[in-house]
């Protein structure tokens, strides 16, 4: 089925610029500092991205900015030449320039595992995010309208959303990307077109009945608005509360997991235990974009997946990235844990970026007649005779090669054995933290007792080390602490 040209309608236009001055409103609170900017307008040659287009177009002289024309053709359909062709037409009668590309949307969707429409946009935004990196001042408007955000509330509501999911389509995605018709209902945009006597290029899946929002936008909602004719204003004055509401936990979200990640990547035992549910939802869903740098086809059955109590699932394959959960571990499955090595002061605190761990050193005079027995150290906590120490002191992963024979063993073993007893997941022991002196020996496992060497005596001076942070005791510790 090929798309096709609507003609104008055949009357004369009334008042051109019934939509102009609120659209100008709209765009200069969307972007106060418009002089010089750069403007890249995505176009379809869609009935919404034709009046886009023209509205930037009518204004770009009076502001001052640079306008141009942004075209993805995502080689899905049978009529792409001939809407590229129409495209490019329509920008050449008029002057504005051009940006195109082409995708292997098909290509992008059997890679990742995701629907056509899903690979579409994924690709579409990408191209957009490009052109708004060529310039600070670049900018780049979507033509989605209210109606569109109609559509997206009911669509996402079906698929049982929460709050993040029903503010539906923002003002501003992203980076300098925007959507200045977002406030405008469909027939305001058809009244434009018929005022400006505009033609555009009928996409023919508009019309197609099998696609959800289709059905919507051609029998479910005016079925709907018939009854309730307010009701396009009510879903936008919802999605405004629904996305204050999301942005409040989002803001949460993102701190809360920015400390008890390991490297942004790694979930660590008992890290959502303490927070509350409604909130563990929108720490999964920061962390699954941040994994995957978006949320495209991740729904809210996806997210509880992830929440604790958690199954005994070890791979959990998600739209676009796979999970492990192993030890109540959860990272992605091509996970690869970098080595790090961080000197220690002689009296104070060092922070572990990469295992979101703080070291503190102390040294601690000595009182006559005490005496220290291993088994009383907290397993995160380590006293050490200085004297017997090669300074400075340094904290780094653990290595293959690294042997160690802690206070009360007759013979010395290797750490990734201790390790692996210790029931770390493969992939994150190099994570494991491990205290060398200047020779590069291990003397202190975290967990584990100190190396025999090191052991303080009566009335000596003591080192004192303690290791605090988001990594529990129990995945650490030897069965014999």
């Amino acid at each position: 089925m090929s798309g096709v040209q609507v003609p104008p309608p055949l009357f004369q236009p009334l008042n051109m610029e019934i939509l102009l001055p609120p659209f100008r409103d709209r765009l200069l609170q969307l972007i106060p500092d418009i002089q010089g900017a750069i403007i890249y307008a995505a176009f379809s040659g869609g009935k919404d991205s034709v009046a886009l287009l023209t509205l930037l177009s009518a204004l770009e002289s009076e502001l001052k900015f640079t306008l141009k024309a942004a075209y993805l053709n995502h080689g899905i359909r049978e009529d792409a030449s001939r809407e590229s062709l129409w495209v490019f037409n329509f920008c050449s009668e008029r002057t504005i320039p051009l940006v195109t590309e082409s995708a292997d949307v098909k290509e992008l969707a059997g890679r990742e595992g995701i629907n056509l429409e899903a690979a579409a946009s994924r690709r579409r935004y990408a191209f957009f995010q490009r052109l708004v990196n060529l310039s600070p001042t670049s900018w780049l408007a979507t033509a989605h309208t209210l109606s569109d955000q109609v559509e997206t509330f009911f669509m996402r509501l079906m698929r049982g959303s929460g709050a993040a999911g029903l503010a539906g389509i923002l003002p501003l995605r992203g980076r300098r990307i925007l959507r200045p018709l977002a406030v405008f209902s469909e027939a305001d945009i058809r009244a434009f077109l018929q005022r400006r006597h505009l033609s555009h290029y009928e996409d023919p899946s508009n019309q197609d009945l099998t696609l959800l929002r289709n059905r919507l936008r051609h029998e479910i909602l005016p079925i709907i608005r018939r009854q309730f004719p307010q009701m396009d204003q009510r879903i936008h004055d919802a999605t405004r509360i629904f996305k204050d509401e999301s942005d409040c936990f989002v803001m949460q979200a993102r701190h809360l997991l920015n400390h008890i990640t390991i490297l942004g990547q790694v979930i660590p035992p008992g890290a959502l235990d303490s927070i509350h549910p409604a909130l563990q939802r929108h720490v999964l869903r920061e962390y699954l974009r941040r994994l995957r740098g978006d949320l495209l086809e991740i729904s809210l059955a996806h997210v509880e997946a992830l929440m604790p109590p958690n199954p005994s699932t070890r791979h959990l394959s998600l739209p676009g990235i796979t999970l492990t959960r192993q030890k109540d571990f959860l990272f992605p499955r091509d996970f690869s844990a970098p080595t790090y090595s961080h000197v220690l002061p002689t009296d104070g605190d060092c922070m572990i970026p990469e295992i979101c761990a703080r070291v503190r050193v102390c040294l601690c005079r000595a009182e006559a007649g005490d005496k220290l027995n291993p088994s009383d150290s907290p397993a995160f906590t380590v006293e050490m005779n200085p004297k017997k120490l090669r300074f400075p002191l340094r904290v780094r992963s653990v290595r293959g090669t690294d042997r160690y024979r802690k206070q009360g063993s007759d013979f010395s073993q290797r750490v990734f054995e201790m390790v692996r007893a210790a029931g770390l997941p493969a992939a994150l022991r190099p994570l494991r933290p491990l205290l060398c002196d200047a020779s590069d020996q291990p003397i202190w496992i975290p967990g584990h007792a100190a190396a025999a060497h090191v052991k303080p005596g009566p009335n000596t001076p003591r080192l004192k080390i303690q290791m605090d942070g988001i990594w529990p005791q129990a995945p650490f510790q030897s069965p014999d602490v």
